[in-house]
């Protein structure tokens, strides 16, 4: 229910001053999704930019190898493993999803 208080929170702060993005349609989508996002911000972005960013420039974290993958989809469905343990979270949350 913490997640539920703050998204609400934030939802109430910032009204309509907020996006709101899922990852899933961010990885599955992502150039239409930065342009998208690009228009809601009131800034131009080259999305060219999205694939050359994972190949290029000094990178000095544990995570380097990750971080030169290009944008991908192999995570959305990695939670379903876990379903049955995940379902009572599932239940909780289904009121939310079915508001946004």
């Amino acid at each position: 229910m913490e997640y539920v208080k703050t998204m609400d929170y934030w939802r109430d702060l910032f009204a309509e001053d907020r996006i709101e993005v899922r990852y899933e349609e961010l990885v599955s989508n992502t150039e239409n999704m930065a342009t998208w996002l690009g228009d809601q911000l009131g800034v131009e972005l080259d999305t060219d930019n999205i694939r050359h960013s994972q190949q290029q420039g000094n990178i000095q974290t544990a995570s380097l190898w990750q971080a030169r993958q290009p944008i991908h989809t192999d995570s959305v469905a990695c939670w379903q493993h876990l379903r049955r343990e995940l379902d009572p979270l599932i239940a909780g949350l289904r009121p939310i999803w079915q508001e946004n």
